[in-house]
């Protein structure tokens, strides 16, 4: 632990990764294996996985990132860390999906947990996804500003 829970705000690769963990050692299931069969499958979602395969990489879009130097947008190479059936699934990355797939999976949370009348995660769930973590009067997010109370 970086500092005591609540005194401060950073973003944590490993706790996201040790979630996905727990998941493992709860279900009995690898990370994917569990995600596939409770949630992509359900959701009809075909083309989201953590091993894309050659006919997938053919459609993968080009990443960009800004050059500190000249501030300019360049063309950034995949990670080799993702995809590679030798490697572990993680938590904080890696999951490759179509517009499509994403759009099922935000519309079951759009709607509550639920998608085409069918339930997919509870509304206890859903309660705990939408509920601040943090104190309000605790900056959080990527650019540190404090939150904004009452939006949304």
């Amino acid at each position: 632990m970086q500092f005591e829970p609540g005194s401060r705000w950073s973003y944590c690769q490993s706790g996201i990764n040790a979630a996905s963990r727990v998941v493992e050692v709860v279900s009995g299931m690898s990370f994917d294996a569990f995600l596939k069969k409770r949630l992509f499958q359900p959701l009809g979602m075909k083309s989201t996985t953590f091993y894309p395969g050659a006919s997938e990489r053919a459609r993968q879009l080009t990443a960009y990132a800004k050059n500190a130097t000249t501030g300019s947008l360049e063309a950034v190479p995949p990670r080799p860390e993702f995809g590679p059936r030798d490697r572990p699934p993680q938590g904080n990355g890696g999951l490759y999906s179509t517009a499509e797939d994403y759009g099922r999976f935000c519309q079951m949370l759009l709607g509550g947990g639920r998608f085409q009348g069918v339930r997919y995660l509870s509304e206890a769930s859903m309660k705990q996804l939408s509920t601040p973590q943090t104190p309000e009067t605790l900056p959080t997010g990527f650019f540190r500003t404090t939150p904004t109370v009452g939006a949304g």
